[in-house]
């Protein structure tokens, strides 16, 4: 009995020996002594420092012209990649992009996009399935349409909301321009899956980092899974959040389902965005819905019947709301009062009834 014991201990050791082996990073940066391979590319100027443990990227925001920190992977084998995890600070509240590159010629250029809260060390993980195809009119186009990490030789980090500085029209945006610093550390490619969330679920805000971009001014806080969104209601614009969805296909859904309360009675929006298959610009569907009772938090469902097509933006080739191919989930504030407020989201899905 005792000699069994014995082997099952030396087995189970084995065995925890292999997992921990299959769960050793692809790459680490520490940035403990200097910036470990990292690059700039883009604009001039952009500058690059290992500080107490991390990788300081300063650079001049730049819708036109953006500055990238880089660092090329293709020298890695990459067939396990599972995850990129890190910590982040910014010297502001923006949203911040992480960018996939595949080589080229025949891959694309894959994003995921978060929201830095600015000031604070934030934690960020991001699975293969948050990052999005580039469709802009200068991005390569991905000969098999996947992201394929074997086939990745570089990862980035930007300033994505430089690129919403000066929406300016019907949108609310702040600027965004002047000299901005992003900061990351402990930079890891990792053989750890990220967690998965439920079927049919659009966001149940379990993620390290909001996943969620402001183009105005905003606090994006995230607990326990719910988004606390504070913000300024605009006399004569509407306010915009937007949730980017790596193509997830909901077919067979009916009706979308959620979690909301607003401190401000008020008309809002939601708006699902279709990606650029059939064209240069992804058809819009919208549907308005109101908040009467301010300050309570109320389970919502929307029949997919009720989103019409956007008569503002483009058409749609097919005519209809395809569920396969939903690019982002965006909720509007129509209100167009002058005040603060606080929106509260949470459990948002698809269901079928």
């Amino acid at each position: 009995m005792m000699w069994n014991r014995f082997l099952i201990c030396v087995a189970l050791a084995a065995f925890e020996i292999v997992i921990a082996r299959a769960a050793e990073p692809i790459l680490r940066n520490t940035f403990a002594t200097d910036t470990e391979g990292w690059m700039t590319l883009g604009k001039p100027g952009a500058t690059l420092a290992a500080e107490g443990g991390a990788l300081a990227f300063g650079y001049t925001a730049d819708p036109k012209s953006m500055s990238v920190a880089v660092h090329p992977v293709g020298n890695l084998a990459l067939q396990d990649l599972k995850s990129i995890r890190f910590e982040v600070k910014t010297d502001s509240a923006f949203a911040v992009g992480l960018v996939l590159s595949e080589k080229k010629p025949g891959g694309g250029n894959y994003t995921a996009t978060f929201w830095s809260s600015g000031s604070t060390w934030q934690p960020v993980v991001l699975g293969l399935a948050d990052f999005l195809e580039g469709e802009g009119p200068n991005e390569p186009i991905d000969a098999n349409g996947k992201l394929d990490p074997e086939q990745l030789e570089g990862v980035g980090i930007i300033d994505v909301s430089q690129i919403f500085s000066r929406v300016g029209g019907a949108i609310f945006a702040t600027p965004h321009d002047g000299h901005h610093m992003i900061s990351i550390r402990n930079f890891t490619l990792s053989r750890d899956p990220a967690p998965a969330i439920p079927v049919m679920t659009v966001e149940d805000f379990s993620s390290s980092q909001p996943m969620w971009i402001a183009p105005g001014a905003a606090s994006l806080f995230q607990q326990d899974g719910s988004l606390q969104i504070t913000y300024r209601q605009q006399p004569e614009q509407a306010v915009v959040f937007l949730r980017p969805l790596a193509r997830w296909d909901f077919r067979g859904a009916t009706h979308l389902a959620f979690d909301i309360s607003s401190k401000q009675a008020g008309q809002f929006v939601w708006a699902l965005s279709e990606d650029r298959r059939h064209g240069p610009e992804g058809a819009r569907y919208n549907c308005d819905f109101l908040i009467l009772e301010a300050d309570k938090l109320e389970r919502r469902e929307i029949d997919l019947s009720a989103f019409a097509v956007d008569a503002n933006g483009p058409q749609d080739a097919n005519g209809k709301l395809d569920l396969d191919r939903i690019r982002t989930l965006t909720l509007i504030d129509f209100s167009q009062q002058d005040g603060p407020n606080t929106v509260t989201l949470s459990n948002i899905r698809f269901v079928t009834k």
